[in-house]
């Protein structure tokens, strides 16, 4: 619990005082990566196995309160959401695939630009 203390961390509170701020944007950036992983696992909840609720749960949520610099990569460990994200998108038309994939490729392109260009890590 104390490890992130020497770092300079946005806790969501910070976060929702100043959500535009220079200081928050990487918080923002790895705020919105989670999300697009998060929310097709909560909009199939019903569907998924008591462990994956508890291994998102548990992966996800203490970035809120602990610091939200790695929520996005800590997102991406909880693999369930994953697998939510590609039933979500196979039971539906091709076209919502596509439009995943391209602004997929899109945020990874932003993603590389904001850390050579700002020295931003997950």
């Amino acid at each position: 619990l104390t490890a992130k203390e020497a770092w300079s961390e946005v806790t969501i509170v910070s976060f929702l005082k100043a959500p535009l701020s220079a200081r928050n944007q990487p918080a923002a950036f790895h705020l919105v990566c989670a999300l697009v992983l998060v929310v097709p696992f909560v909009l199939r909840v019903r569907r998924q196995p008591p462990e994956w609720i508890v291994l998102v749960v548990l992966g996800v949520v203490p970035s809120f309160a602990l610091g939200m610099e790695g929520l996005g990569r800590y997102a991406v460990t909880a693999v369930p959401t994953a697998f939510a994200a590609a039933e979500l998108l196979t039971i539906r038309r091709l076209w919502p695939g596509v439009v995943f994939a391209a602004a997929s490729g899109i945020a990874l392109c932003g993603f590389a630009y904001l850390m050579v260009t700002r020295t931003w890590l997950p």
